[in-house]
């Protein structure tokens, strides 16, 4: 069995209360969160503390229902690359949701950024073809140089109907450079590996 480590490991619905954190070191990383004022959500990422990084508090998206996190590290093309972690509430309303995310790629796209961006976005992916909500987000994704690397089911209900809620975002095509992207079979949905 080949051992990964990975770089960035994104978690969203941490629920990790600001005065109650306990057990949540892994050896080899930094965590960085975002608490919430729910009971619900929250968001991390554990960072390789090989890494040199910085917090972009200035990319957190700024919207009742939705919580993110994003930190900035250098790369050898001496472009900046952001790494964000987002959490959508399903209970809130997913345009102005859409509008936020897709304003803050463009953003990046503009910066001449790199960026990769995780998380529980309550958006069934598989609904493609049959909600235009999704159809219309996707493709307004695409148009900003954006691909998804997880394109398989991440959830099951509990009378076995597939969903993709969890998803990862990047403008980075080089599979050379995103060399493992996929599902792990764990409570954890889904993880990534930049080199």
């Amino acid at each position: 069995m080949t051992e990964v480590n990975p770089t960035f490991i994104a978690i969203s619905e941490t629920k990790l209360k600001p005065n109650f954190i306990v057990n949540i070191d892994i050896p080899g990383f930094n965590f960085v969160h975002n608490p919430s004022q729910t009971n619900s959500g929250r968001v991390g990422l554990y960072i390789n503390s090989k890494l040199t990084y910085q917090l972009r508090n200035d990319l957190n998206l700024q919207n009742v229902g939705c919580e993110s996190h994003f930190i900035e590290t250098p790369t050898s093309s001496g472009k900046p690359f952001i790494i964000g972690v987002v959490y959508r509430h399903p209970t809130h309303s997913f345009p102005p949701f859409q509008d936020k995310f897709i304003k803050l790629v463009t953003h990046l796209q503009n910066k001449n950024c790199e960026h990769l961006t995780g998380g529980d976005f309550n958006c069934n992916l598989l609904k493609y073809h049959e909600q235009s909500n999704v159809t219309n987000f996707v493709d307004s994704l695409a148009s900003c140089g954006c691909i998804s690397l997880i394109n398989n089911p991440t959830r099951f209900s509990k009378n076995c109907t597939p969903s993709l809620l969890d998803h990862i975002y990047t403008n980075i095509c080089d599979e050379k450079r995103i060399n493992n992207a996929g599902i792990t079979i764990y409570d954890i949905s889904i993880s990534y590996q930049f080199s």
